[in-house]
């Protein structure tokens, strides 16, 4: 007999504008959610199934962020706009097998848990009608802790994997978009990327065109 069942969820959600005279708005929000699925198979015999075929699964996993967003106008034709957020998931997950004696035995576990602290920032200006500029900077902070283990062939609990860490992730760039028309656009810019994990440098161009169509259809060109 197959105990099939679908997950179960639950959610949350929220956001709340703070608006200033002279500060600007401030915003704090936040989401989060997690769900479970509990699947059971016990084999039956009177169909010539083998005990040993029984399992169950069992997986949990969730995810979660909150921040703090501002954004502030120093003119008409500029803006600022930051967001500090801290965010994470983790999910687990536990499998039984069934023995020749009918009973559920541990067989398999795994827990993976991630976490990101991030700060990110830009300035944009709108330096005429057809052109806007904008530069930022994004700023990571990352953790991971990851663990499995299961039962080998000897009958015997053996680690799979076993490593926690973390690390920080920083990109800078700067952009800018044209309107040939109404209906071309075209935005050109440049990206750096270091990644403090393998000390990686990375200097990236991006480039592309966007044509408006009618019915409120879109095709573009890219390069990155």
């Amino acid at each position: 007999v197959s105990e099939n069942t679908l997950p179960s969820y639950q959610d949350v959600s929220f956001k709340f504008n703070l608006p200033t005279k002279k500060l600007g708005t401030f915003s704090l929000w936040g989401l989060g959610g997690k769900s479970l699925s509990d699947e059971e198979y016990r084999p039956d015999t009177t169909l010539n199934e083998e005990l040993t075929d029984g399992i169950t699964d069992i997986t949990s996993t969730g995810m979660y962020a909150t921040g703090l967003g501002h954004i502030f106008f120093p003119d008409q034709n500029s803006y600022v706009k930051s967001v500090l957020s801290y965010s994470g998931s983790y999910s687990w997950n536990r499998v039984d097998e069934m023995d020749s004696l009918g009973v559920f035995r541990d067989a398999y576990n795994d827990d993976f848990k991630k976490e990101a602290l991030r700060f990110n920032t830009f300035y944009n200006r709108k330096m005429s009608s057809k052109l806007t500029l904008r530069a930022g900077v994004n700023l990571s902070h990352l953790r991971f802790e990851y663990f499995t283990e299961f039962i080998n062939d000897d009958d015997q609990w053996q680690i799979g994997i076993d490593g926690k860490g973390s690390t920080n992730l920083y990109n800078a760039y700067v952009l800018g978009k044209y309107k040939f028309t109404d209906k071309i656009t075209f935005t050109g810019g440049l990206h750096y990327t270091h990644f403090e994990l393998s000390k990686d440098n990375r200097i990236e161009p991006r480039l592309a065109l966007q044509f408006d169509l009618p019915a409120n259809q879109k095709v573009g060109l890219a390069y990155g």
